[in-house]
């Protein structure tokens, strides 16, 4: 009886090891297997995708905040890229259209902002909380610069067009000093002091027969002209 038993234990522990032999090897071509497979994965070279359509694509830094971005406009037909910094302020942004490109700048409350088109072109530099101080504008017909100052009050202007060109500083149309030049259709130059209610008060001009005149004017243009003559 012991004896059958021992007989039957031991051919019991013969299954188990030849059991263990066969789960041994099946470890070992497992592992080859995937060493091979990421063998070949290094060895392959990276995939690079050559076309990416979207309507917006956006770049996140290490915190997830949008730092760049390219997408169609709200209005349609229009394409923008966008660079923003860390509070989600856009510094830098570009806009195209099939008639227009406009780009700004505005790193800080200052910036600049430049617009071209098909009939005419802008160009303005901002100030300090976002004032505009300085606006250079061309179209078919003049090409016009305003300087403002910072209170928006003084303006410096300068104007060039197809018959004259002109140079005025003060306000637009009050306190103001304005020189103008002609060209051989006009009878010559000119030079005018504006009072603070708008009226031309002083006046130096060149007449039709190309005489100097100089004239001083109350604010109902009442006054003394000055000119030429025997």
């Amino acid at each position: 009886m012991i004896e059958s038993n021992l007989q039957e234990i031991t051919e019991r522990l013969d299954k188990v090891e030849k059991q263990n032999r066969y789960m041994k090897l099946a470890g070992v071509a497992f592992l080859s297997v995937v060493v091979v497979a990421l063998l070949a994965g290094a060895a392959k070279k990276p995939e690079v995708v050559k076309e990416i359509k979207a309507h917006r694509i956006v770049m996140v830094d290490s915190e997830g905040k949008e730092r760049i971005v390219m997408e169609e406009g709200r209005v349609r037909g229009w394409s923008m890229f966008s660079m923003l910094n860390s509070e989600g302020v856009i510094t830098f942004r570009t806009m195209v259209t099939d008639q227009t490109v406009s780009m700004t700048l505005s790193p800080n409350q200052n910036g600049l902002t430049l617009w071209a088109g098909e009939q005419r072109s802008e160009f303005k530099m901002y100030g300090k909380n976002n004032t505009e101080q300085i606006h250079l504008k061309t179209s078919e017909f003049e090409s016009v610069l305003d300087v403002t100052g910072p209170n928006k009050k003084n303006l410096a202007r300068i104007i060039a067009g197809d018959h004259a060109a002109s140079i005025a500083t003060g306000g637009i149309e009050k306190n103001r000093v304005r020189m103008t030049g002609g060209l051989e259709d006009m009878n010559g130059g000119g030079f005018a002091i504006t009072n603070k209610t708008g009226e031309e008060v002083i006046q130096l001009r060149v007449d039709e027969y190309g005489n100097g005149v100089v004239g001083a004017y109350n604010r109902k243009g009442m006054g003394r002209t000055l000119q030429p003559g025997p």
